[in-house]
């Protein structure tokens, strides 16, 4: 089962980032609520969460709205959260925020866990193609490509991604999209 998922993800991870890459598909940018993405995604990673007892604590307004594409906006929210509840050890916590006054003109999400955190010398190539994959703390495997798509898509939409990690601690992954 487990290689299977894993199967899947990379098949899913593969095919949004090919049919982002066909000549003419460009930034679908509007205005939209995040609300419904982040509800919708945390049901998605509900499930795993419970089997570990990750406790996952939405802290978003429900008024936040930005301008880019919702479906990089989708793929990059649920890659983050998906990551947090898979490096998070049994009964932790991941906390999602948002807020659109540190950056003019940007709103900041933040997915923050208390998980095993990363390795320094693994920081600087985080988001670099096809980096190495660390397994999670159930053992669950990635494909080592979620993050160089999101950084993609936050670029794309005009935004930033970076992460703040201490080995041990866990780790905040930020990413900013325009505000609305």
């Amino acid at each position: 089962m487990e290689h299977a998922q894993a199967s899947l993800e990379t098949l899913d991870k593969l095919l949004f980032w090919g049919k982002s890459q066909i000549k003419g598909r460009g930034t679908k940018a509007i205005i939209f609520n995040t609300t419904e993405y982040l509800q919708n995604n945390i049901k998605l990673i509900k499930s795993s969460a419970e089997q570990k007892q990750i406790t996952i604590n939405n802290k978003v307004s429900p008024d936040i709205k930005i301008n880019g594409d919702p479906a990089h906006f989708d793929f990059i929210f649920r890659n983050l959260l998906s990551n947090a509840v898979k490096f998070t050890h049994l009964n932790g916590t991941v906390e999602i925020s948002a807020d659109k006054n540190i950056v003019p003109g940007f709103t900041l999400f933040a997915v923050k866990d208390d998980g095993i955190g990363i390795k320094k010398e693994k920081l600087s190539h985080i988001f670099e193609p096809f980096s190495s994959s660390t397994r999670g703390t159930a053992d669950e495997r990635g494909t080592s490509m979620g993050l160089m798509l999101c950084k993609e898509f936050a670029i794309e939409n005009g935004g930033e991604i970076w992460v703040e990690s201490e080995e041990g601690k866990g780790s905040c992954f930020y990413f900013s999209f325009k505000s609305a």
